[in-house]
């Protein structure tokens, strides 16, 4: 299901992702946003950590567990998170880039298409 236009894209990709991301990760962001340049998709999810998971960070062993902890469940998601893509946009998922940070908790997902969409 390919969707036309930039923003309706933009605001498709903000629901279904933290949809996916909710249930495969348990991750309910407070705030999703995305922005498309040219053939990249920028995602920002806002305020990712779960109670625990703030308990947990404020030591610094348990931050580095959160942090290795959500690195290696995003590459298991990998799979879905292109496929979400690539249903929404119609173009195919060249290259994904993730990022999280501890101490903004926030996420970021990069999607390097193989067209242009603006």
């Amino acid at each position: 299901m390919a969707v036309s236009s930039v923003s309706a894209i933009e605001e498709l990709v903000n629901q279904k992702l933290h949809d996916l991301l909710e249930q495969f990760l348990g991750e309910d962001a407070r705030s999703v946003t995305s922005k498309i340049v040219d053939d990249v998709i920028i995602v920002r999810f806002q305020n990712v950590l779960a109670l625990g998971e703030k308990h947990l960070s404020e030591d610094p062993q348990g931050g580095r567990l959160i942090q290795d902890l959500k690195m290696k469940l995003i590459e298991k998601a990998r799979p879905a998170l292109e496929r979400c893509i690539e249903d929404i946009t119609g173009a195919r998922v060249m290259d994904l880039h993730s990022s999280f940070n501890l101490a903004t908790r926030e996420r970021l997902e990069i999607f390097v298409l193989d067209q242009n969409l603006t």
